[in-house]
């Protein structure tokens, strides 16, 4: 057995929350790669459907639904439709985020504050907690992988609302692996750096891009 054998997801059925995105896309493609089903969710649907156009080749095994995350009817629909379609869900990658504005302490607004932690912290919540029942009730043994990122475990200037986000996103993780290790579901997360997405370019490229 080849060692790359170990790493193969063929039949799984993945779903990736912010799979538009510039992490969200490239870690779509590996699995892609990997013999997975995947289902493409993302709030943003005029690139949600041009990213779909542009995967093709694996039509036959791509799935796409618009989809916010902080909203829980939307979170069901996903599930229904993935079921109705894939008939399982064996992974679900929570990569939906938002940096928020770039802000010092006192000039955060509650506004920015909430949309931040709704979407990177709530919304991982809320699409483990359903996607966890749903693997409970088909007695499935499935995986779920949060997205952090190094600002969970450090601080950064102008960042206090994205840092304490993830911060939340990783001690999130730790007490749902341990809720649901005795239902043999896995929990982890990942946590990069800076990486040369749109999201991160849009701020490189800012104002403050020197600082």
């Amino acid at each position: 057995m080849k060692w790359i054998s170990q790493f193969s997801l063929e039949n799984k059925v993945a779903i990736v929350t912010g799979a538009a995105g510039g992490l969200g896309s490239e870690l779509v493609k590996i699995i892609l790669d990997a013999g997975a089903f995947v289902v493409l969710a993302d709030r943003d649907k005029t690139k949600l459907d041009e990213f779909s156009e542009s995967l093709s080749i694996f039509k036959d095994k791509l799935l796409t639904h618009e989809c916010d995350v902080t909203a829980e009817e939307d979170i069901h629909r996903l599930i229904a439709q993935t079921h109705q379609v894939f008939k399982n869900i064996d992974i679900l990658i929570n990569c939906a985020g938002i940096l928020g504005q770039d802000a010092s302490l006192f000039d955060v607004t509650g506004a920015d504050w909430d949309s931040v932690i709704n979407v990177n912290l709530k919304g991982t919540w809320i699409a483990s907690t359903h996607v966890a029942q749903y693997m409970v009730a088909q007695h499935i043994e499935g995986s779920i992988i949060n997205i952090s990122s190094s600002l969970g475990l450090r601080s950064q200037l102008k960042r206090i609302h994205y840092a304490t986000s993830k911060a939340g996103v990783e001690h999130l993780t730790r007490n749902l692996a341990m809720e649901l290790v005795r239902h043999k579901i896995r929990v982890n997360f990942l946590a990069p750096g800076w990486m040369n997405t749109e999201m991160v370019n849009n701020i490189l490229s800012g104002t403050d891009a020197q600082k």
